[in-house]
């Protein structure tokens, strides 16, 4: 219910978003369309979640010694289900979260990075390092022994690195952290240099800084699903954290560049 209702509003910012942008300039650019895309990446994680809740309930209570009666029959395919899909989210978490990165960066891009020669090196240099940190991400995931059989998922080199999936979690928070701050450098570059009353930098800046949310909740979601974890983390606060942090990035995205945000193209450097 949470995660449905959390994909639900997230989805209307949507049109408000894109009708400021039509109101605007009568065109919609790509980081409206990466918006968009994120949003559908976070529909597919509540779709998934939800399909597949049984199963997740269902491992959690045998990887808990609970079954002193045995295994199901179907155990194979309960552990394959659940540990493809314990992998396969990240995975279209962090797309449609650098996604939303990603339209940030067009925005400020077109926000005035290519009026001043410093800000352009910058918006490159900005956007090579989380285009690396992306990759980055699929680099630490555990995924090997998670996408191929049953016999790779229980031998015991996959038993072993199970631990890996918390430290993965805490390092892919870290790339998510220091992204975000780098992308933030940008448009208070763009406000030291152009010229504006202290009424508008605060106000812009305010809205800016919105996306230090987006880093509270990323340390949250880092925090609670592997508070206390040792070898394994807890799947339904990892899922209900993933799709929180996801939306609540959309949710930003769609609020942050309204036609006000604009205005400053008329601005002299």
């Amino acid at each position: 219910g949470t995660i449905w209702a959390l994909t639900t509003l997230s989805l209307l910012f949507l049109p408000a978003r894109l009708y400021a942008r039509w109101a605007s300039f009568h065109r919609f650019y790509w980081d409206d369309f990466l918006v968009l895309f994120a949003w559908i990446l976070s529909l597919s994680i509540t779709a998934s979640c939800t399909a597949y809740n049984n199963v997740t309930y269902e491992a959690m209570y045998l990887g808990s010694n609970q079954a002193l009666g045995g295994f199901p029959s179907d155990v194979e395919i309960i552990a394959m289900q659940f540990s493809r899909m314990f992998a396969i989210v990240p995975m279209i978490f962090y797309t449609g979260l650098w996604a939303v990165k990603l339209a940030f960066l067009l925005f400020f891009r077109r926000l005035g990075t290519q009026a001043v020669s410093s800000l352009r090196w910058l918006w490159w240099v900005v956007t090579g390092v989380t285009g690396v940190c992306y990759f980055a991400n699929f680099a630490s995931l555990p995924y090997k022994c998670s996408l191929v059989s049953y016999e790779v998922l229980i031998s015991p080199e996959c038993l072993t690195e199970q631990g890996l999936a918390v430290t993965s979690m805490k390092v892919n928070c870290v790339l998510d952290i220091f992204t975000d701050c780098l992308i933030m450098s940008i448009p208070f570059s763009i406000l030291w240099r152009v010229r504006l009353s202290l009424c508008q930098r605060i106000a812009f800046s305010g809205i800016f800084s919105l996306v230090v949310i987006t880093i509270v909740f990323a340390i949250v979601r880092a925090a609670i699903t592997t508070i206390g974890a040792t070898n394994q983390m807890d799947p339904i606060w990892m899922y209900l954290w993933t799709n929180v942090e996801l939306n609540v990035a959309i949710i930003i995205a769609c609020v942050a560049p309204y036609r006000s945000l604009f205005q400053h193209s008329q601005t002299q450097y």
